[in-house]
């Protein structure tokens, strides 16, 4: 999770991290699930439980992580359309003044 977050990317081969001008990245989630859940439902064991909670909050932080580079792709894409539109539109303003 670190080094999809950007801690670490080279032990683990990643080209990338999570940013919003980077390609995408990804989590296994499915595994990820199914070690929470192992973790959650071992009991009596005091370790287990408390990386239950690391890993828990770890993915708290990078859900958040995912929001905010979301919103940034987002916003990143409206400047660039908005952009290529001013572009344009001059673009065509300018064309139709020489005639």
């Amino acid at each position: 999770i670190d080094a999809v977050m950007g801690k670490g990317t080279e032990y683990f081969g990643l080209k990338s991290a999570l940013h919003a001008t980077s390609p995408s990245v990804w989590l296994p989630y499915t595994a990820i699930d199914h070690l929470l859940y192992t973790l959650r439902t071992a009991e009596g064991n005091s370790m287990y439980a408390k990386l239950h909670l690391e890993l828990s909050d770890k993915l708290q932080v990078y859900h958040r992580n995912v929001e905010r580079v979301s919103q940034d792709m987002v916003q990143t894409a409206l400047q660039k359309a908005s952009r290529h539109t001013k572009h344009d539109t001059v673009f065509n303003l300018s064309s139709f003044s020489r005639t």
